[in-house]
């Protein structure tokens, strides 16, 4: 028994140690560095004290051995038995050890709840203010997203979400990612969103499950959105597209990359096959036979690939196209359209270009059809999508126009104004019956929804980014859609026009 015992009835409290790293407060954490190098000292002093007392001790001592009934002289010292006194009072009980302190007296926390999110205004990066398991609501704190997604990986913080009003819709669903997100895309089925953002990371969110998570009784519940998380690509992925029959997602990136992931195997979370072209690809999108898929890249023609084969067709009828043609958008025309009015071979496929124009591609033949040049004058056509009836196509471009042209004759048929867009590569898209049509005002930060027939607007809507988002995604099978933002975030909508 130790003195310290015998006097409080309890063991002395340990000391914690200190790890490097755990505090972000340089003065404190040198505090703790030079007390842990003075108690280092005091160890080594009171070890060689101890050594040096037994050593002493020794030399008057030997060991000797008795037997059960031997009689022995037995010396009793007058002092030491002045030092006997008598107990006065009862023993101090011990204090019980909080939770949170491990057996070895070790401070040991746990988030519990996540409480709010904000950015840095220093940094700019994502801070979460988090309630501690065992702790107090005032030793709440606020750490890095980063941080505690690496510490507490089974906390699953990358799907704890906020849902937050939005005007004429319910509630969107806000998550946030570790840098922009670029890029949405639903499945044809609906049931599954893509997003790929500029850390190179792709995310696969099930719809079903946000739709479980936006439900008030079940925002706190152990509800996981991201199925999948892939990373592959080595720059920022620039757009998605889903196979129309097989679970395959592939990504075109910055790096030259044709990507493929294959996310019914939940062990592969890298690619199991690569294209690579030769320039930046700006946009992919699957031939609805899912034998082929488009590219629209930084080269002015749209690169066609064989998808079992990977050989590359170009247009051998090339149109004048200027020095500044790179492809924002590549697209084929809609699955349903192919299956009822062509072979799986046949169809057609649409491009916007920075030069302006849009152009219409034969699908057979890789030769350009129609150019429908300064068809955004001479600003950037950022988007461009066939209706169903592959009767017309929605075109969007830098010039803050949203336009509807002909495909037969070229003819522009309606134009859709009042919404500003002239930075971002934002899209103009229709909703799933294609009733209306959705774009982005990016200096009023809003969706802008506009009526497709009569062209007059009927909604406008605050997004709720901070700063305009850069994307839009409309789900083919419902009233729903994805916006992507600059502050690093992806929300869910459900439409009540």
């Amino acid at each position: 028994m130790t003195p310290f015992r015998a006097l409080y009835g309890r063991d002395p409290p340990k000391l914690l140690r200190f790890e490097l790293g755990s505090t972000a407060n340089s003065l404190l954490e040198e505090q703790w560095q030079a007390r842990d190098a003075i108690l280092e000292e005091l160890r080594g002093h009171l070890l060689q004290a101890q050594h040096s007392m037994k050593r002493n001790a020794d030399l008057k001592h030997c060991d000797v051995s008795f037997d059960v009934g031997d009689l022995v002289f037995l010396k009793l010292s007058p002092s030491f038995l002045g030092q006997l006194k008598k107990a006065i009072g009862l023993p101090i009980p011990a204090q019980e050890v909080p939770p949170a302190l491990a057996a070895d007296m070790e401070l040991r926390v746990e988030p519990e709840r996540l409480l709010d999110t904000r950015f840095s205004k220093v940094t700019g990066q994502l801070e979460v203010l988090l309630q501690w398991r065992h702790l107090p609501d005032y030793e709440s704190s606020w750490e890095l997203f980063d941080v505690i997604q690496q510490q507490f990986p089974e906390f699953h913080l990358e799907d704890k979400v906020t849902l937050l009003g939005g005007g004429e819709v319910d509630k969107p669903l806000l998550r946030q990612v570790y840098n922009v997100a670029r890029c949405a895309r639903f499945s044809l089925d609906g049931k599954y969103i893509a997003t790929g953002s500029s850390d190179t990371s792709i995310k696969l969110f099930e719809v079903a499950k946000i739709k479980q998570m936006m439900l008030p009784d079940a925002r706190d519940g152990p509800v996981r959105t991201v199925i999948w998380t892939f990373y592959d690509h080595a720059l920022p992925i620039n757009d998605l597209d889903f196979h129309p029959q097989n679970t395959i997602l592939i990504s075109g990136a910055k790096d030259h990359t044709i990507k493929f992931f294959d996310f019914s195997k939940m062990t592969a979370k890298r690619a199991f096959r690569v294209i690579q072209d030769t320039h930046n690809v700006r946009s992919v999108s699957f031939h609805p036979s899912g034998d082929f898929l488009l590219a629209g890249t930084d080269h002015p023609i749209p690169h066609l690939y064989d998808v079992n084969t990977f050989q590359c067709y170009l247009s051998a009828s090339i149109p004048e196209i200027g020095v500044n043609g790179a492809i924002n958008q590549a697209y084929s025309i809609p699955i349903l359209v192919i299956l009822q009015m062509y072979s799986t071979t046949g169809g057609m496929y649409v491009t916007a270009s920075k030069d302006g124009a849009i152009r219409l591609w034969d699908g057979v033949n890789a030769s350009c059809i129609r150019s429908i040049v300064g068809a955004h004058g001479t600003s950037e056509a950022t988007s461009a999508i066939f209706t169903k009836d592959q009767r017309f196509i929605l075109s969007c471009g830098k010039d803050s126009s949203v336009k509807l042209w002909e495909v037969g004759t070229g003819r522009l048929v309606k134009q859709y104004l009042g919404a500003t867009h002239t930075q971002l590569r934002c899209q103009a898209v229709f909703n799933h019956t294609e009733e209306f049509v959705l774009c982005i005002d990016e200096p009023n930060n809003e969706i802008v929804i506009w009526d497709a027939l009569t062209a007059e607007k009927v909604a406008r809507w605050p997004s709720n980014h901070i700063g305009a988002p850069r994307w839009l995604e409309h789900s083919p099978v419902e009233a729903a859609f994805v916006s992507c933002g600059t502050d690093k975030s992806i929300r869910y909508w459900k439409e009540a026009l």
